[in-house]
């Protein structure tokens, strides 16, 4: 008797780790190692929300945002109050295009946690890709309030008050604050080249959108910012360049800056 009890404790020790080895590897590892983990972490524990979102980050990195948003879906129904799921089904409902639902899952998933930057940055992307800006200054400034350690958030604040073309000089503070955490960023540059074009200080635009363009020398949007300041600035023939330059890698870039409210048309 005391035999078979000793067999059925070690089976029970064997099971036990067998479930932890699963659930971290799932949690840990990547790729199809770490959806198998997941698999079998879910089917010894079907109520096991974690492996769910898990689950879900490694269907998103392989691009399949479907799958990724039943599995987080999943997490929230066996845990209601789980921010992090519901804020990973708004970037997989983001990548999707539908960003009302992206929107619904960041606020729900601030309304959890009201400490979520990341939440806040993130929404404040959707609310600019559905041209609101003014919800996107708000919660890029509750992310910058939560964590002013970001320069991606410094950024998008400054990018947003130069596309709405208010508190430009805000705006210029906020790229040189994106700048000083992370340096010579093209993306940073393009920005704060669309602030001193904004600001009519076209010498700095140019140097701006030059620095941007050696971070990234095929960049439409860098080379069509520079040439429309050169001709603000009398370059004729520079600034024809430059736009034709852009129009060759970006046909449409005109039509991209006219929204930006910048609608010079080349000579």
């Amino acid at each position: 008797m005391f035999r078979y009890l000793a067999v059925a404790f070690f089976l029970l020790i064997g099971c036990g780790a067998a479930l932890a080895d699963a659930k971290r590897d799932c949690a840990l590892l990547s790729g199809d190692t770490a959806i198998t983990a997941c698999d079998q972490a879910i089917r010894q524990n079907p109520r096991d929300a974690n492996s769910y979102n898990n689950r879900g980050l490694e269907y998103e990195a392989r691009g399949d945002s479907d799958q990724a948003i039943a599995n987080y879906t999943a997490a929230i129904d066996i845990k209601p109050e789980y921010p992090s799921a519901y804020y990973n089904r708004a970037i997989a409902y983001r990548t999707k295009g539908d960003l009302d639902r992206a929107l619904a899952d960041y606020t729900n998933a601030i309304e959890i946690d009201p400490d979520f930057s990341l939440a806040y940055y993130n929404r404040g992307l959707a609310y600019e890709a559905k041209g609101d800006l003014d919800h996107a200054l708000a919660d890029c400034g509750e992310a910058i309030r939560l964590d002013p350690t970001q320069a991606d958030v410094f950024h998008r604040r400054c990018r947003d008050r130069a596309l709405a073309g208010l508190d430009l000089k805000q705006a210029l503070a906020d790229c040189n604050e994106s700048l000083r955490l992370r340096p010579d960023n093209g993306g940073t540059l393009n920005s704060l080249g669309m602030v001193h074009y904004k600001l009519a200080a076209f010498d700095l635009s140019i140097a701006d959108y030059s620095a941007a363009i050696v971070q990234n020398p095929d960049d439409a949007g860098s080379l069509y910012g520079r040439g429309m300041a050169k001709l603000k600035n009398g370059d004729t023939q520079g600034g024809n360049a430059d736009i034709t330059a852009a129009k060759a890698i970006s046909p449409d870039i005109d039509e991209v800056y006219a929204g930006y409210g910048m609608t010079l048309r080349p000579e």
